[in-house]
């Protein structure tokens, strides 16, 4: 049966710049080369988790003593609420989503093939799982295009839920060489490494979201750190004022609410302060994404320690890796390399980039054709 209408299912209920963006950028690809796409909303799916709703019971509670007794906790919820609207807009206005999607079995009756997109929809926690981003529901043709571990080593307990669903897929992705690896060990099937979706548009599709006009008069500094890491924000402020440049930091943590330039955002504000910057820092694996695109000066520092459990380093090692950008990945105990660090030959970072995408795309078109 040819296939003609598709479906997504990824990250859409949490407000996140790359989360949001990844979505936007597959269902862009999957229109362009000729089939209808909508994306699941999930905002009604809810992971099995071992504690996850007693401790998200508990966290509400905590959150909301934090806004009544700390003026910062306060501040940060009224950015967060400005910040929420704008991905509303970004929704409506850039994202097919169908938001009936109940029961999910009836979902088979309405598209010919089902997608796993990117982002960490494939991260083994035993506090947080849900077989719908494995499309357990799904009866037609399965294609996973490069979810994301985001481990570097997989928990042994949780083979046995995540096996047999990815048996039953026709064509497997994932997003770092390293998450190939972990699923090779476990399951015989074939598994290709491909781009994140952000990367399979060009910078010309992406200045389309952006606007002509700078949000900011003059040149800035940003910065977007998922972790506010002392070392690297002590840092920042002296590159700033080394520069004379201000400084302007997406407002995602409430120890940024007293920096001058905390600006809040949704995701096409978040490309549009990226493009207009004179230097880019950042923690974050989209973040460093829009950088490259947009061929900007930045740096991109390591969020966390390379002996840590939680080490999800290797996606932006495997990404630099590709396209030749390891000295751009930075350690704390590495600060004073970074105005060293010489302006990226982005001519040879574009010829790598090309090689890749097209080799990404050509996986999605065959995924889909057979």
């Amino acid at each position: 049966m040819e296939i003609r209408k598709t479906a997504t299912v990824t990250w859409i209920k949490y407000n996140n710049f790359g989360t949001y963006l990844q979505a936007y950028a597959l269902q862009q690809v999957v229109l362009r080369l000729g089939y209808k796409n909508d994306i699941l909303d999930d905002s009604s799916i809810h992971e099995e988790g071992f504690c996850q709703k007693h401790d998200n019971v508990i966290r509400k509670l905590l959150y909301k003593l934090r806004i009544i007794l700390d003026v910062r906790y306060w501040r940060f919820n009224n950015y967060q609420k400005k910040s929420d609207a704008l991905y509303v807009d970004f929704r409506r206005n850039n994202l097919l989503i169908n938001v009936d999607i109940h029961p999910l079995y009836k979902l088979n009756e309405q598209y010919d093939a089902f997608i796993c997109g990117s982002d960490q929809i494939w991260f083994p926690s035993r506090d947080i799982f849900s077989p719908y981003y494995y499309l357990d529901f799904a009866e037609k043709k399965k294609i996973a295009y490069a979810p994301s571990l985001g481990v570097m080593n997989y928990p042994q307990e949780f083979i046995p839920k995540v096996k047999p669903l990815l048996e039953h897929f026709d064509y497997l992705s994932v997003r770092e060489q390293q998450g190939e690896r972990l699923l090779t060990s476990f399951i015989s099937k074939d598994i290709k490494t491909v781009l994140d979706p952000t990367l399979l548009l060009d910078a010309v599709t992406w200045k389309k979201l952006v606007e002509k006009e700078s949000p900011i008069k003059g040149d800035y500094i940003l910065c977007y750190f998922l972790s506010p890491n002392a070392w690297y924000l002590d840092f920042v402020r002296k590159f700033a004022a080394r520069q004379k440049m201000p400084i302007k930091i997406f407002c995602t943590n409430p120890c940024y609410v007293y920096w001058e330039g905390c600006v809040v955002a949704g995701p096409k504000e978040f490309l549009n302060y990226i493009y207009h910057s004179n230097y880019f820092f950042t923690d974050s694996f989209h973040g460093t994404i829009f950088s490259i695109i947009f061929e900007k000066r930045f740096c991109t520092f390591k969020r966390f320690d390379e002996g840590s459990t939680r080490n999800q380093n290797s996606r932006i090692v495997n990404l630099f890796s590709l396209l030749g950008l390891q000295d751009y990945f930075i350690a704390r105990d590495e600060l004073d390399k970074v105005e060293l660090l010489p302006k990226v030959d982005y001519n040879q970072v574009v010829m790598r980039l090309d090689v890749l995408r097209q080799q990404s795309l050509n996986y999605l078109i065959q995924a889909l054709k057979d």
